[in-house]
């Protein structure tokens, strides 16, 4: 009886350590928004690089946030490379929620309404929105996010990036 009395008492406690160590989704969401804030007075403020890492560390800990997608694609405009601002959004859209894709392809075609060049990549099939990514375009992205960069050595970075999509019809 006493041995009992003891496993459940351990399995209480367990459970109420458990409970009190785990962070709740208020929480993560509160943290979230917070870091999103720090993004948004930075894009205010025109320190877009600054913006982008806090956005980038917002991806690494929420791969579908498509809020911080959004800041790192008006980021990069504001740095006038609207060819990585909008390949940030072809990635966004491969990766946030169904629920926020309408939000991501209206940002894209506003962006690709005021840069010719990217008109001109849309009507070629050189950037596409939607279908799924290539393992290698995927992996491409994330090493810009771990390394903090966009640029390729000896790219000027405002080009128009080649995308690898492949699009389901």
């Amino acid at each position: 009886l006493i041995a009992i009395f003891i496993a459940i008492c351990a399995v209480i406690l367990l459970f109420v350590w458990i409970s009190s160590n785990s962070e709740s989704p208020d929480k993560n969401a509160s943290q979230l928004n917070e870091r999103l804030s720090v993004g948004e007075k930075y894009l205010s403020e025109l320190e877009y690089d600054q913006a982008i890492a806090v956005y980038e560390a917002i991806i690494k800990i929420d791969v579908k946030c498509a809020d911080a997608y959004l800041g790192i694609s008006e980021a990069y405009e504001g740095k006038k490379e609207a060819g990585n601002a909008a390949q940030t959004l072809v990635y966004a859209y491969a990766m946030v929620e169904k629920e926020d894709k309408a939000i991501v392809e209206d940002r894209f075609k506003e962006l690709a309404g005021r840069y010719e060049e990217l008109q001109e990549a849309i009507q070629n099939g050189s950037l596409v929105l939607g279908g799924e990514i290539d393992g290698d375009a995927f992996a491409q992205f994330f090493h810009m996010v771990e390394n903090g960069t966009s640029e390729d050595e000896g790219s000027a970075g405002n080009d128009v990036i080649d995308i690898d999509v492949d699009v389901e019809e």
